[in-house]
């Protein structure tokens, strides 16, 4: 079969992309064949189109190419709202995040232009999603999709290789590890809560897109992914205070490597809550983290298995690549079932 992926951007440093290329491997693996549309190259717009692309933003350039490409395809990826204009029988919309839910969960730090501005994203997503299959990365996700009137068919979870992504036999320190990047003054994804930790002598190292200063050690942004696994071994423990995520991805590469997390109750927090309640905080105090890093460290190597045991059971390359492959059988022989 003839795959692509519409996406804003191809070789950008984050998750989407770490999820796109996953997916590339799995279909060529399988001999079909991948392309990529996205917005890296500019389109020559007229006087309507440069209008309507300040209404509608980058999708509104993805919807424009696209027109010329259709009939080539037998089956059609888009990522989020990037589903904008796009019409074909067999269209895949991944939901690796929601503006629905970006814009509840961090309404205090937002101002009206950023709030209005979610709110027409939200809008467009919806928009994007009508009569396409689709499919959100976490169940806490689905949830928020749902209650916007956006029909999902299926969540499929993200995965990491375990294999690569494991214990290692090396020397760890005592610190402790934050992964992800570093927007909205590091509200969103936590860092004033990582700096009330460290005012209580717990040494965390980040890695993140700048120097978030302060107490916390800048390990460096945009490393490589093959670079992740010793680092996380090196270090004893994953604090991942973020406000608001779909499925993190690095939680889970975390985990593979035997490292214990402690992180909030979004993304596959409140799923993750349900089978290893010390993992997970329900508040952004850092006095309540503090509790679950002290009660781990007690047995600290119990819950290193526990997070290895967990993330090759749940998380597997094998059962994303199973999960993927199974769609696209559906889809291409219509066996597509609510």
């Amino acid at each position: 079969m003839n795959i692509l992926i519409i996406t804003p951007y191809k070789n950008y440093f984050g998750g989407v992309e770490i999820v796109n290329k996953e997916l590339e491997n799995i279909f060529t693996q399988e001999g079909h064949c991948v392309d990529y549309l996205t917005t890296d190259k500019k389109l020559k717009l007229n006087i309507l189109q440069k209008v309507l692309f300040r209404i509608i933003g980058l999708p509104y350039i993805t919807s424009l190419k696209f027109k010329k490409l259709s009939k080539k395809y037998d089956i059609i990826i888009c990522n989020g709202e990037f589903s904008f204009g796009i019409k074909h029988p067999k269209c895949i919309n991944v939901f690796h995040g929601s503006y629905k839910g970006y814009r509840e969960y961090l309404s205090k730090e937002l101002n009206w232009r950023e709030k209005l501005s979610l709110m027409k994203l939200s809008y467009i997503q919806k928009l994007g999603s009508n009569g396409k299959i689709v499919i959100a990365v976490s169940d806490f996700i689905a949830k928020i999709l749902k209650k916007q009137g956006i029909k999902v068919f299926k969540v499929i979870e993200n995965g990491v290789d375990v294999n690569k992504f494991k214990p290692l036999n090396i020397e760890k320190v005592n610190e402790y590890i934050f992964v992800g990047g570093y927007r909205n003054n590091g509200y969103s994804k936590g860092f004033d809560v990582l700096e009330k930790i460290a005012q209580s002598d717990y040494k965390i190292n980040c890695v993140t897109t700048r120097d978030p200063k302060g107490l916390l050690g800048y390990i460096g942004g945009n490393i490589e992914n093959d670079l992740l696994p010793e680092i996380y071994n090196k270090h004893k423990m994953l604090i991942f205070p973020s406000r608001f995520e779909a499925c993190s991805i690095v939680t889970v590469e975390a985990m593979a490597c035997g490292l214990p997390i402690v992180i909030s109750k979004v993304g596959i927090g409140e799923k993750l809550k349900n089978e290893i309640e010390e993992f997970v905080v329900e508040t952004w105090n850092s006095e309540d983290y503090i509790k679950k890093i002290e009660k781990i460290n007690k047995n600290y190597k119990y819950y290193s298995k526990l997070a290895r045991d967990y993330a090759v059971k749940n998380y597997s390359k094998i059962k994303f690549k199973k999960n993927w492959l199974n769609l696209l059988e559906e889809i291409n022989e219509n066996k597509l079932e609510d």
